[in-house]
């Protein structure tokens, strides 16, 4: 299922309520066991990433002593469906009454079979009941909003890390067929904030002091950009933040005006093309933000941004104002130091919302427009900390920009270098100075992919997931070999 998909459904047929992840990328559609697969997720910190303990996927393992095969596909179900109870645990597939080679045919037929067992009719599809083995188990991570609300020097969330059954954050070396996911309650009202702050110090304070109190009392986002962040977005983002201001993140056209754009830039000679033209196109168009938050953003002694939804819900508790008196203090104490600026309108709110989800999109095309090479990269930060690293001054960079999930501390730094410098170094050194100096993760939920090394710990479960190395070898620095060899 696509998160884009399952968010419109859940909104369409489940009034009140809201699927479980939302994604920068969400106008790609990208699918929810990539989510899973990766760990991904960290804008909305009352839901916290894609983790589940109710799945189906199935692995690759060595066949028993005396088979003729040298492997067997196991089917591993714990999605605690009511009328699969038959099927759940790990089971070879010659366990299954029936046999058969064809994996997906046989789940097909377990589906099925199970359609007037424990099954109802429901909206234009079929609604599956919880079991009372699987089915109680979390269907998301039910302990993140206490980790988000402990500033240790831990990191919060990150892609090597071995927490969870196999399908969780498994990078490829099991294939996911189906999770299941809590859903959430919906403010019945919300308002959202920009805040900038003269420095960094301010900004940790507000999340200590403000936003992170009480981890039954979150706000639901809390989004970081630093003047690096707003200065590119505002110079080479403006096409892409009014088209998605005005069609919505989730809109089709988003996704197919993306597909456009990438077809072009597959062309002979025009992979920099369509980036280019946004960036001469950029000043001809007014800004994305309204004019208080561009004033803010623009002030030359404010130089951090937080974007923060807060949200009021039907549980009697008083969010919103509990959160606004502890912000009016906070004010009140930094006088000088910090303005706030309510997005009332909703055109507002659009703007500031697709400026944040412009960020990404519009470095490569800032450096296609400078003339610039650049890297993306994505780290988890302890808790306690916030501050940039600090690069090595040999490397000289011309640009840079950070944008995170406060709460969490995953961090997204682009940095762009002059023609000349070998970025595939810069971006180790990097790794080195977040991993080894920091005490931070890198990378924290786009992958390891084979570009940096898993930690031993985490190669090693994927080895036990993947026992022969046929399901995406060489993944976080594994052997490409089979069995490893």
């Amino acid at each position: 299922a696509g998160l884009a998909s399952l968010k419109n459904y859940v909104a369409e047929n489940f009034p009140g309520r809201m699927s479980h992840s939302t994604l920068g990328s969400n106008f790609l559609n990208p699918t929810t066991a990539a989510g899973v697969a990766f760990g991904s997720g960290g804008t909305q910190i009352r839901k916290g990433p894609s983790t589940t303990q109710r799945a189906l996927y199935l692995k690759v393992d060595e066949a028993p002593e005396g088979s003729s095969e040298k492997a067997v596909v196991k089917l591993v179900n714990t999605l605690g469906i009511d009328g699969l109870d038959a099927f759940e645990g790990e089971l070879s597939m010659e366990d299954i009454e029936g046999g058969g080679d064809d994996v997906i045919s046989k789940l097909d037929e377990i589906l099925k079979g199970s359609s007037g067992k424990g099954v109802s009719g429901g909206g234009d599809g079929i609604i599956l009941k919880s079991n009372t083995t699987y089915g109680t188990h979390p269907s998301h991570d039910e302990n993140y909003k206490n980790e988000l609300c402990t500033f240790d020097d831990s990191p919060t969330r990150f892609n090597a890390d071995t927490k969870g059954i196999d399908c969780n954050r498994s990078e490829g070396k099991v294939l996911i067929l189906a999770t299941v996911h809590d859903t959430f309650e919906e403010p019945h009202t919300a308002k959202t904030y920009w805040i900038s702050f003269r420095d960094m110090d301010a900004a940790i304070r507000f999340k200590t002091d403000v936003a992170l109190t009480d981890p039954d009392d979150l706000p639901e986002s809390i989004e970081y950009m630093d003047r690096g962040c707003f200065e590119v977005i505002d110079g080479a983002g403006r096409f892409m933040g009014h088209f998605i201001k005005y069609f919505g993140a989730d809109s089709p056209m988003v996704e197919r005006a993306w597909a456009l754009k990438v077809y072009v830039e597959a062309l002979p000679g025009m992979s920099a093309v369509p980036d280019a033209v946004q960036y001469r196109l950029n000043d001809f168009l007014p800004p994305v933000l309204p004019p208080a938050v561009m004033d803010l953003g623009r002030h030359p002694d404010r130089h951090h941004h937080i974007l923060t939804t807060v949200g009021e819900y039907g549980d009697g508790g008083c969010s919103l104002e509990s959160f606004e008196g502890r912000l009016a203090t906070f004010v009140e104490e930094h006088e000088g130091t910090v303005d706030v600026h309510e997005l009332a309108t909703a055109p507002d709110r659009d703007g500031a919302n697709a400026f944040r989800y412009t960020a990404a999109a519009a470095f490569p095309t800032y450096c296609a427009g400078r003339n610039l090479k650049g890297i993306s990269v994505d780290y988890a930060l302890p808790k306690n900390r916030s501050e940039a690293p600090e690069l090595p001054p040999e490397d000289a960079a011309v640009k840079r920009m950070r944008y995170s999930h406060f709460a969490c501390n995953v961090v997204h730094e682009d940095i762009a270098y002059e023609e000349g410098v070998d970025t595939h170094t810069a971006k180790m050194k990097l790794k080195h100075i977040v991993d080894d100096v920091c005490g931070g993760r890198l990378p924290s939920e786009h992958g390891h992919g084979t570009e940096y090394i898993a930690p031993a710990a985490t190669k090693e479960r994927w080895m036990e997931m993947d026992p022969l190395n046929v399901m995406n070898p060489g993944v976080g620095g594994l052997s490409t070999k089979y069995r490893y060899e």
